[in-house]
């Protein structure tokens, strides 16, 4: 039997080829009043977004499902593209569960790392210079995101 050596490079084409397959399969759905994206195959990928609230951009809805890392921040990076928006992002309700689950807190923070990961790959949104913050309205924790200079 022959032994196949093992190729990082392989594993890397292999992700590649997985990353570019899910980008290909998002959805842009588009009414009066929001902006969606949603991910064919994966029922738990979803954004959406309301243009025209204010100063800054309102997601409502944001969730990764189980897609790979950075397709996320490539839907968040094409709505902004879409609304022709790079100035300040309001990300609403990040953690729903915060107050009731026992180990809420640090999910709240889980979540709001992952933001902020797939935020660094949407160009004008440096983690050396982006702001963020975090703030309770109404017993929801919102996430407020200010892209630097």
């Amino acid at each position: 039997m022959p032994v196949i050596p093992f190729s990082n490079q392989n594993r890397k084409s292999a992700d590649e080829d997985s990353f570019q397959a899910q980008l290909k399969k998002l959805e842009h759905k588009q009414d009066d009043f929001s902006i969606r994206v949603v991910l064919d195959g994966d029922p738990l990928f979803f954004i959406r977004v309301e243009p025209g609230m204010g100063n800054h951009l309102l997601f409502t809805d944001f969730k990764p499902g189980n897609s790979l890392p950075g397709v996320l921040g490539h839907a968040i990076d094409e709505v902004l593209t879409a609304c022709s928006h790079r100035g300040s992002l309001l990300f609403q309700n990040v953690y729903p569960a915060w107050r009731s689950d026992p180990v809420g807190a640090v999910e709240l923070q889980n979540r709001i790392q992952q933001l902020k990961s797939e935020l660094a790959l949407v160009e004008g949104y440096s983690p050396d210079t982006t702001v963020f913050r975090s703030e309770e309205s109404r017993g929801k924790i919102n996430l407020l995101v200010t892209p630097g200079a």
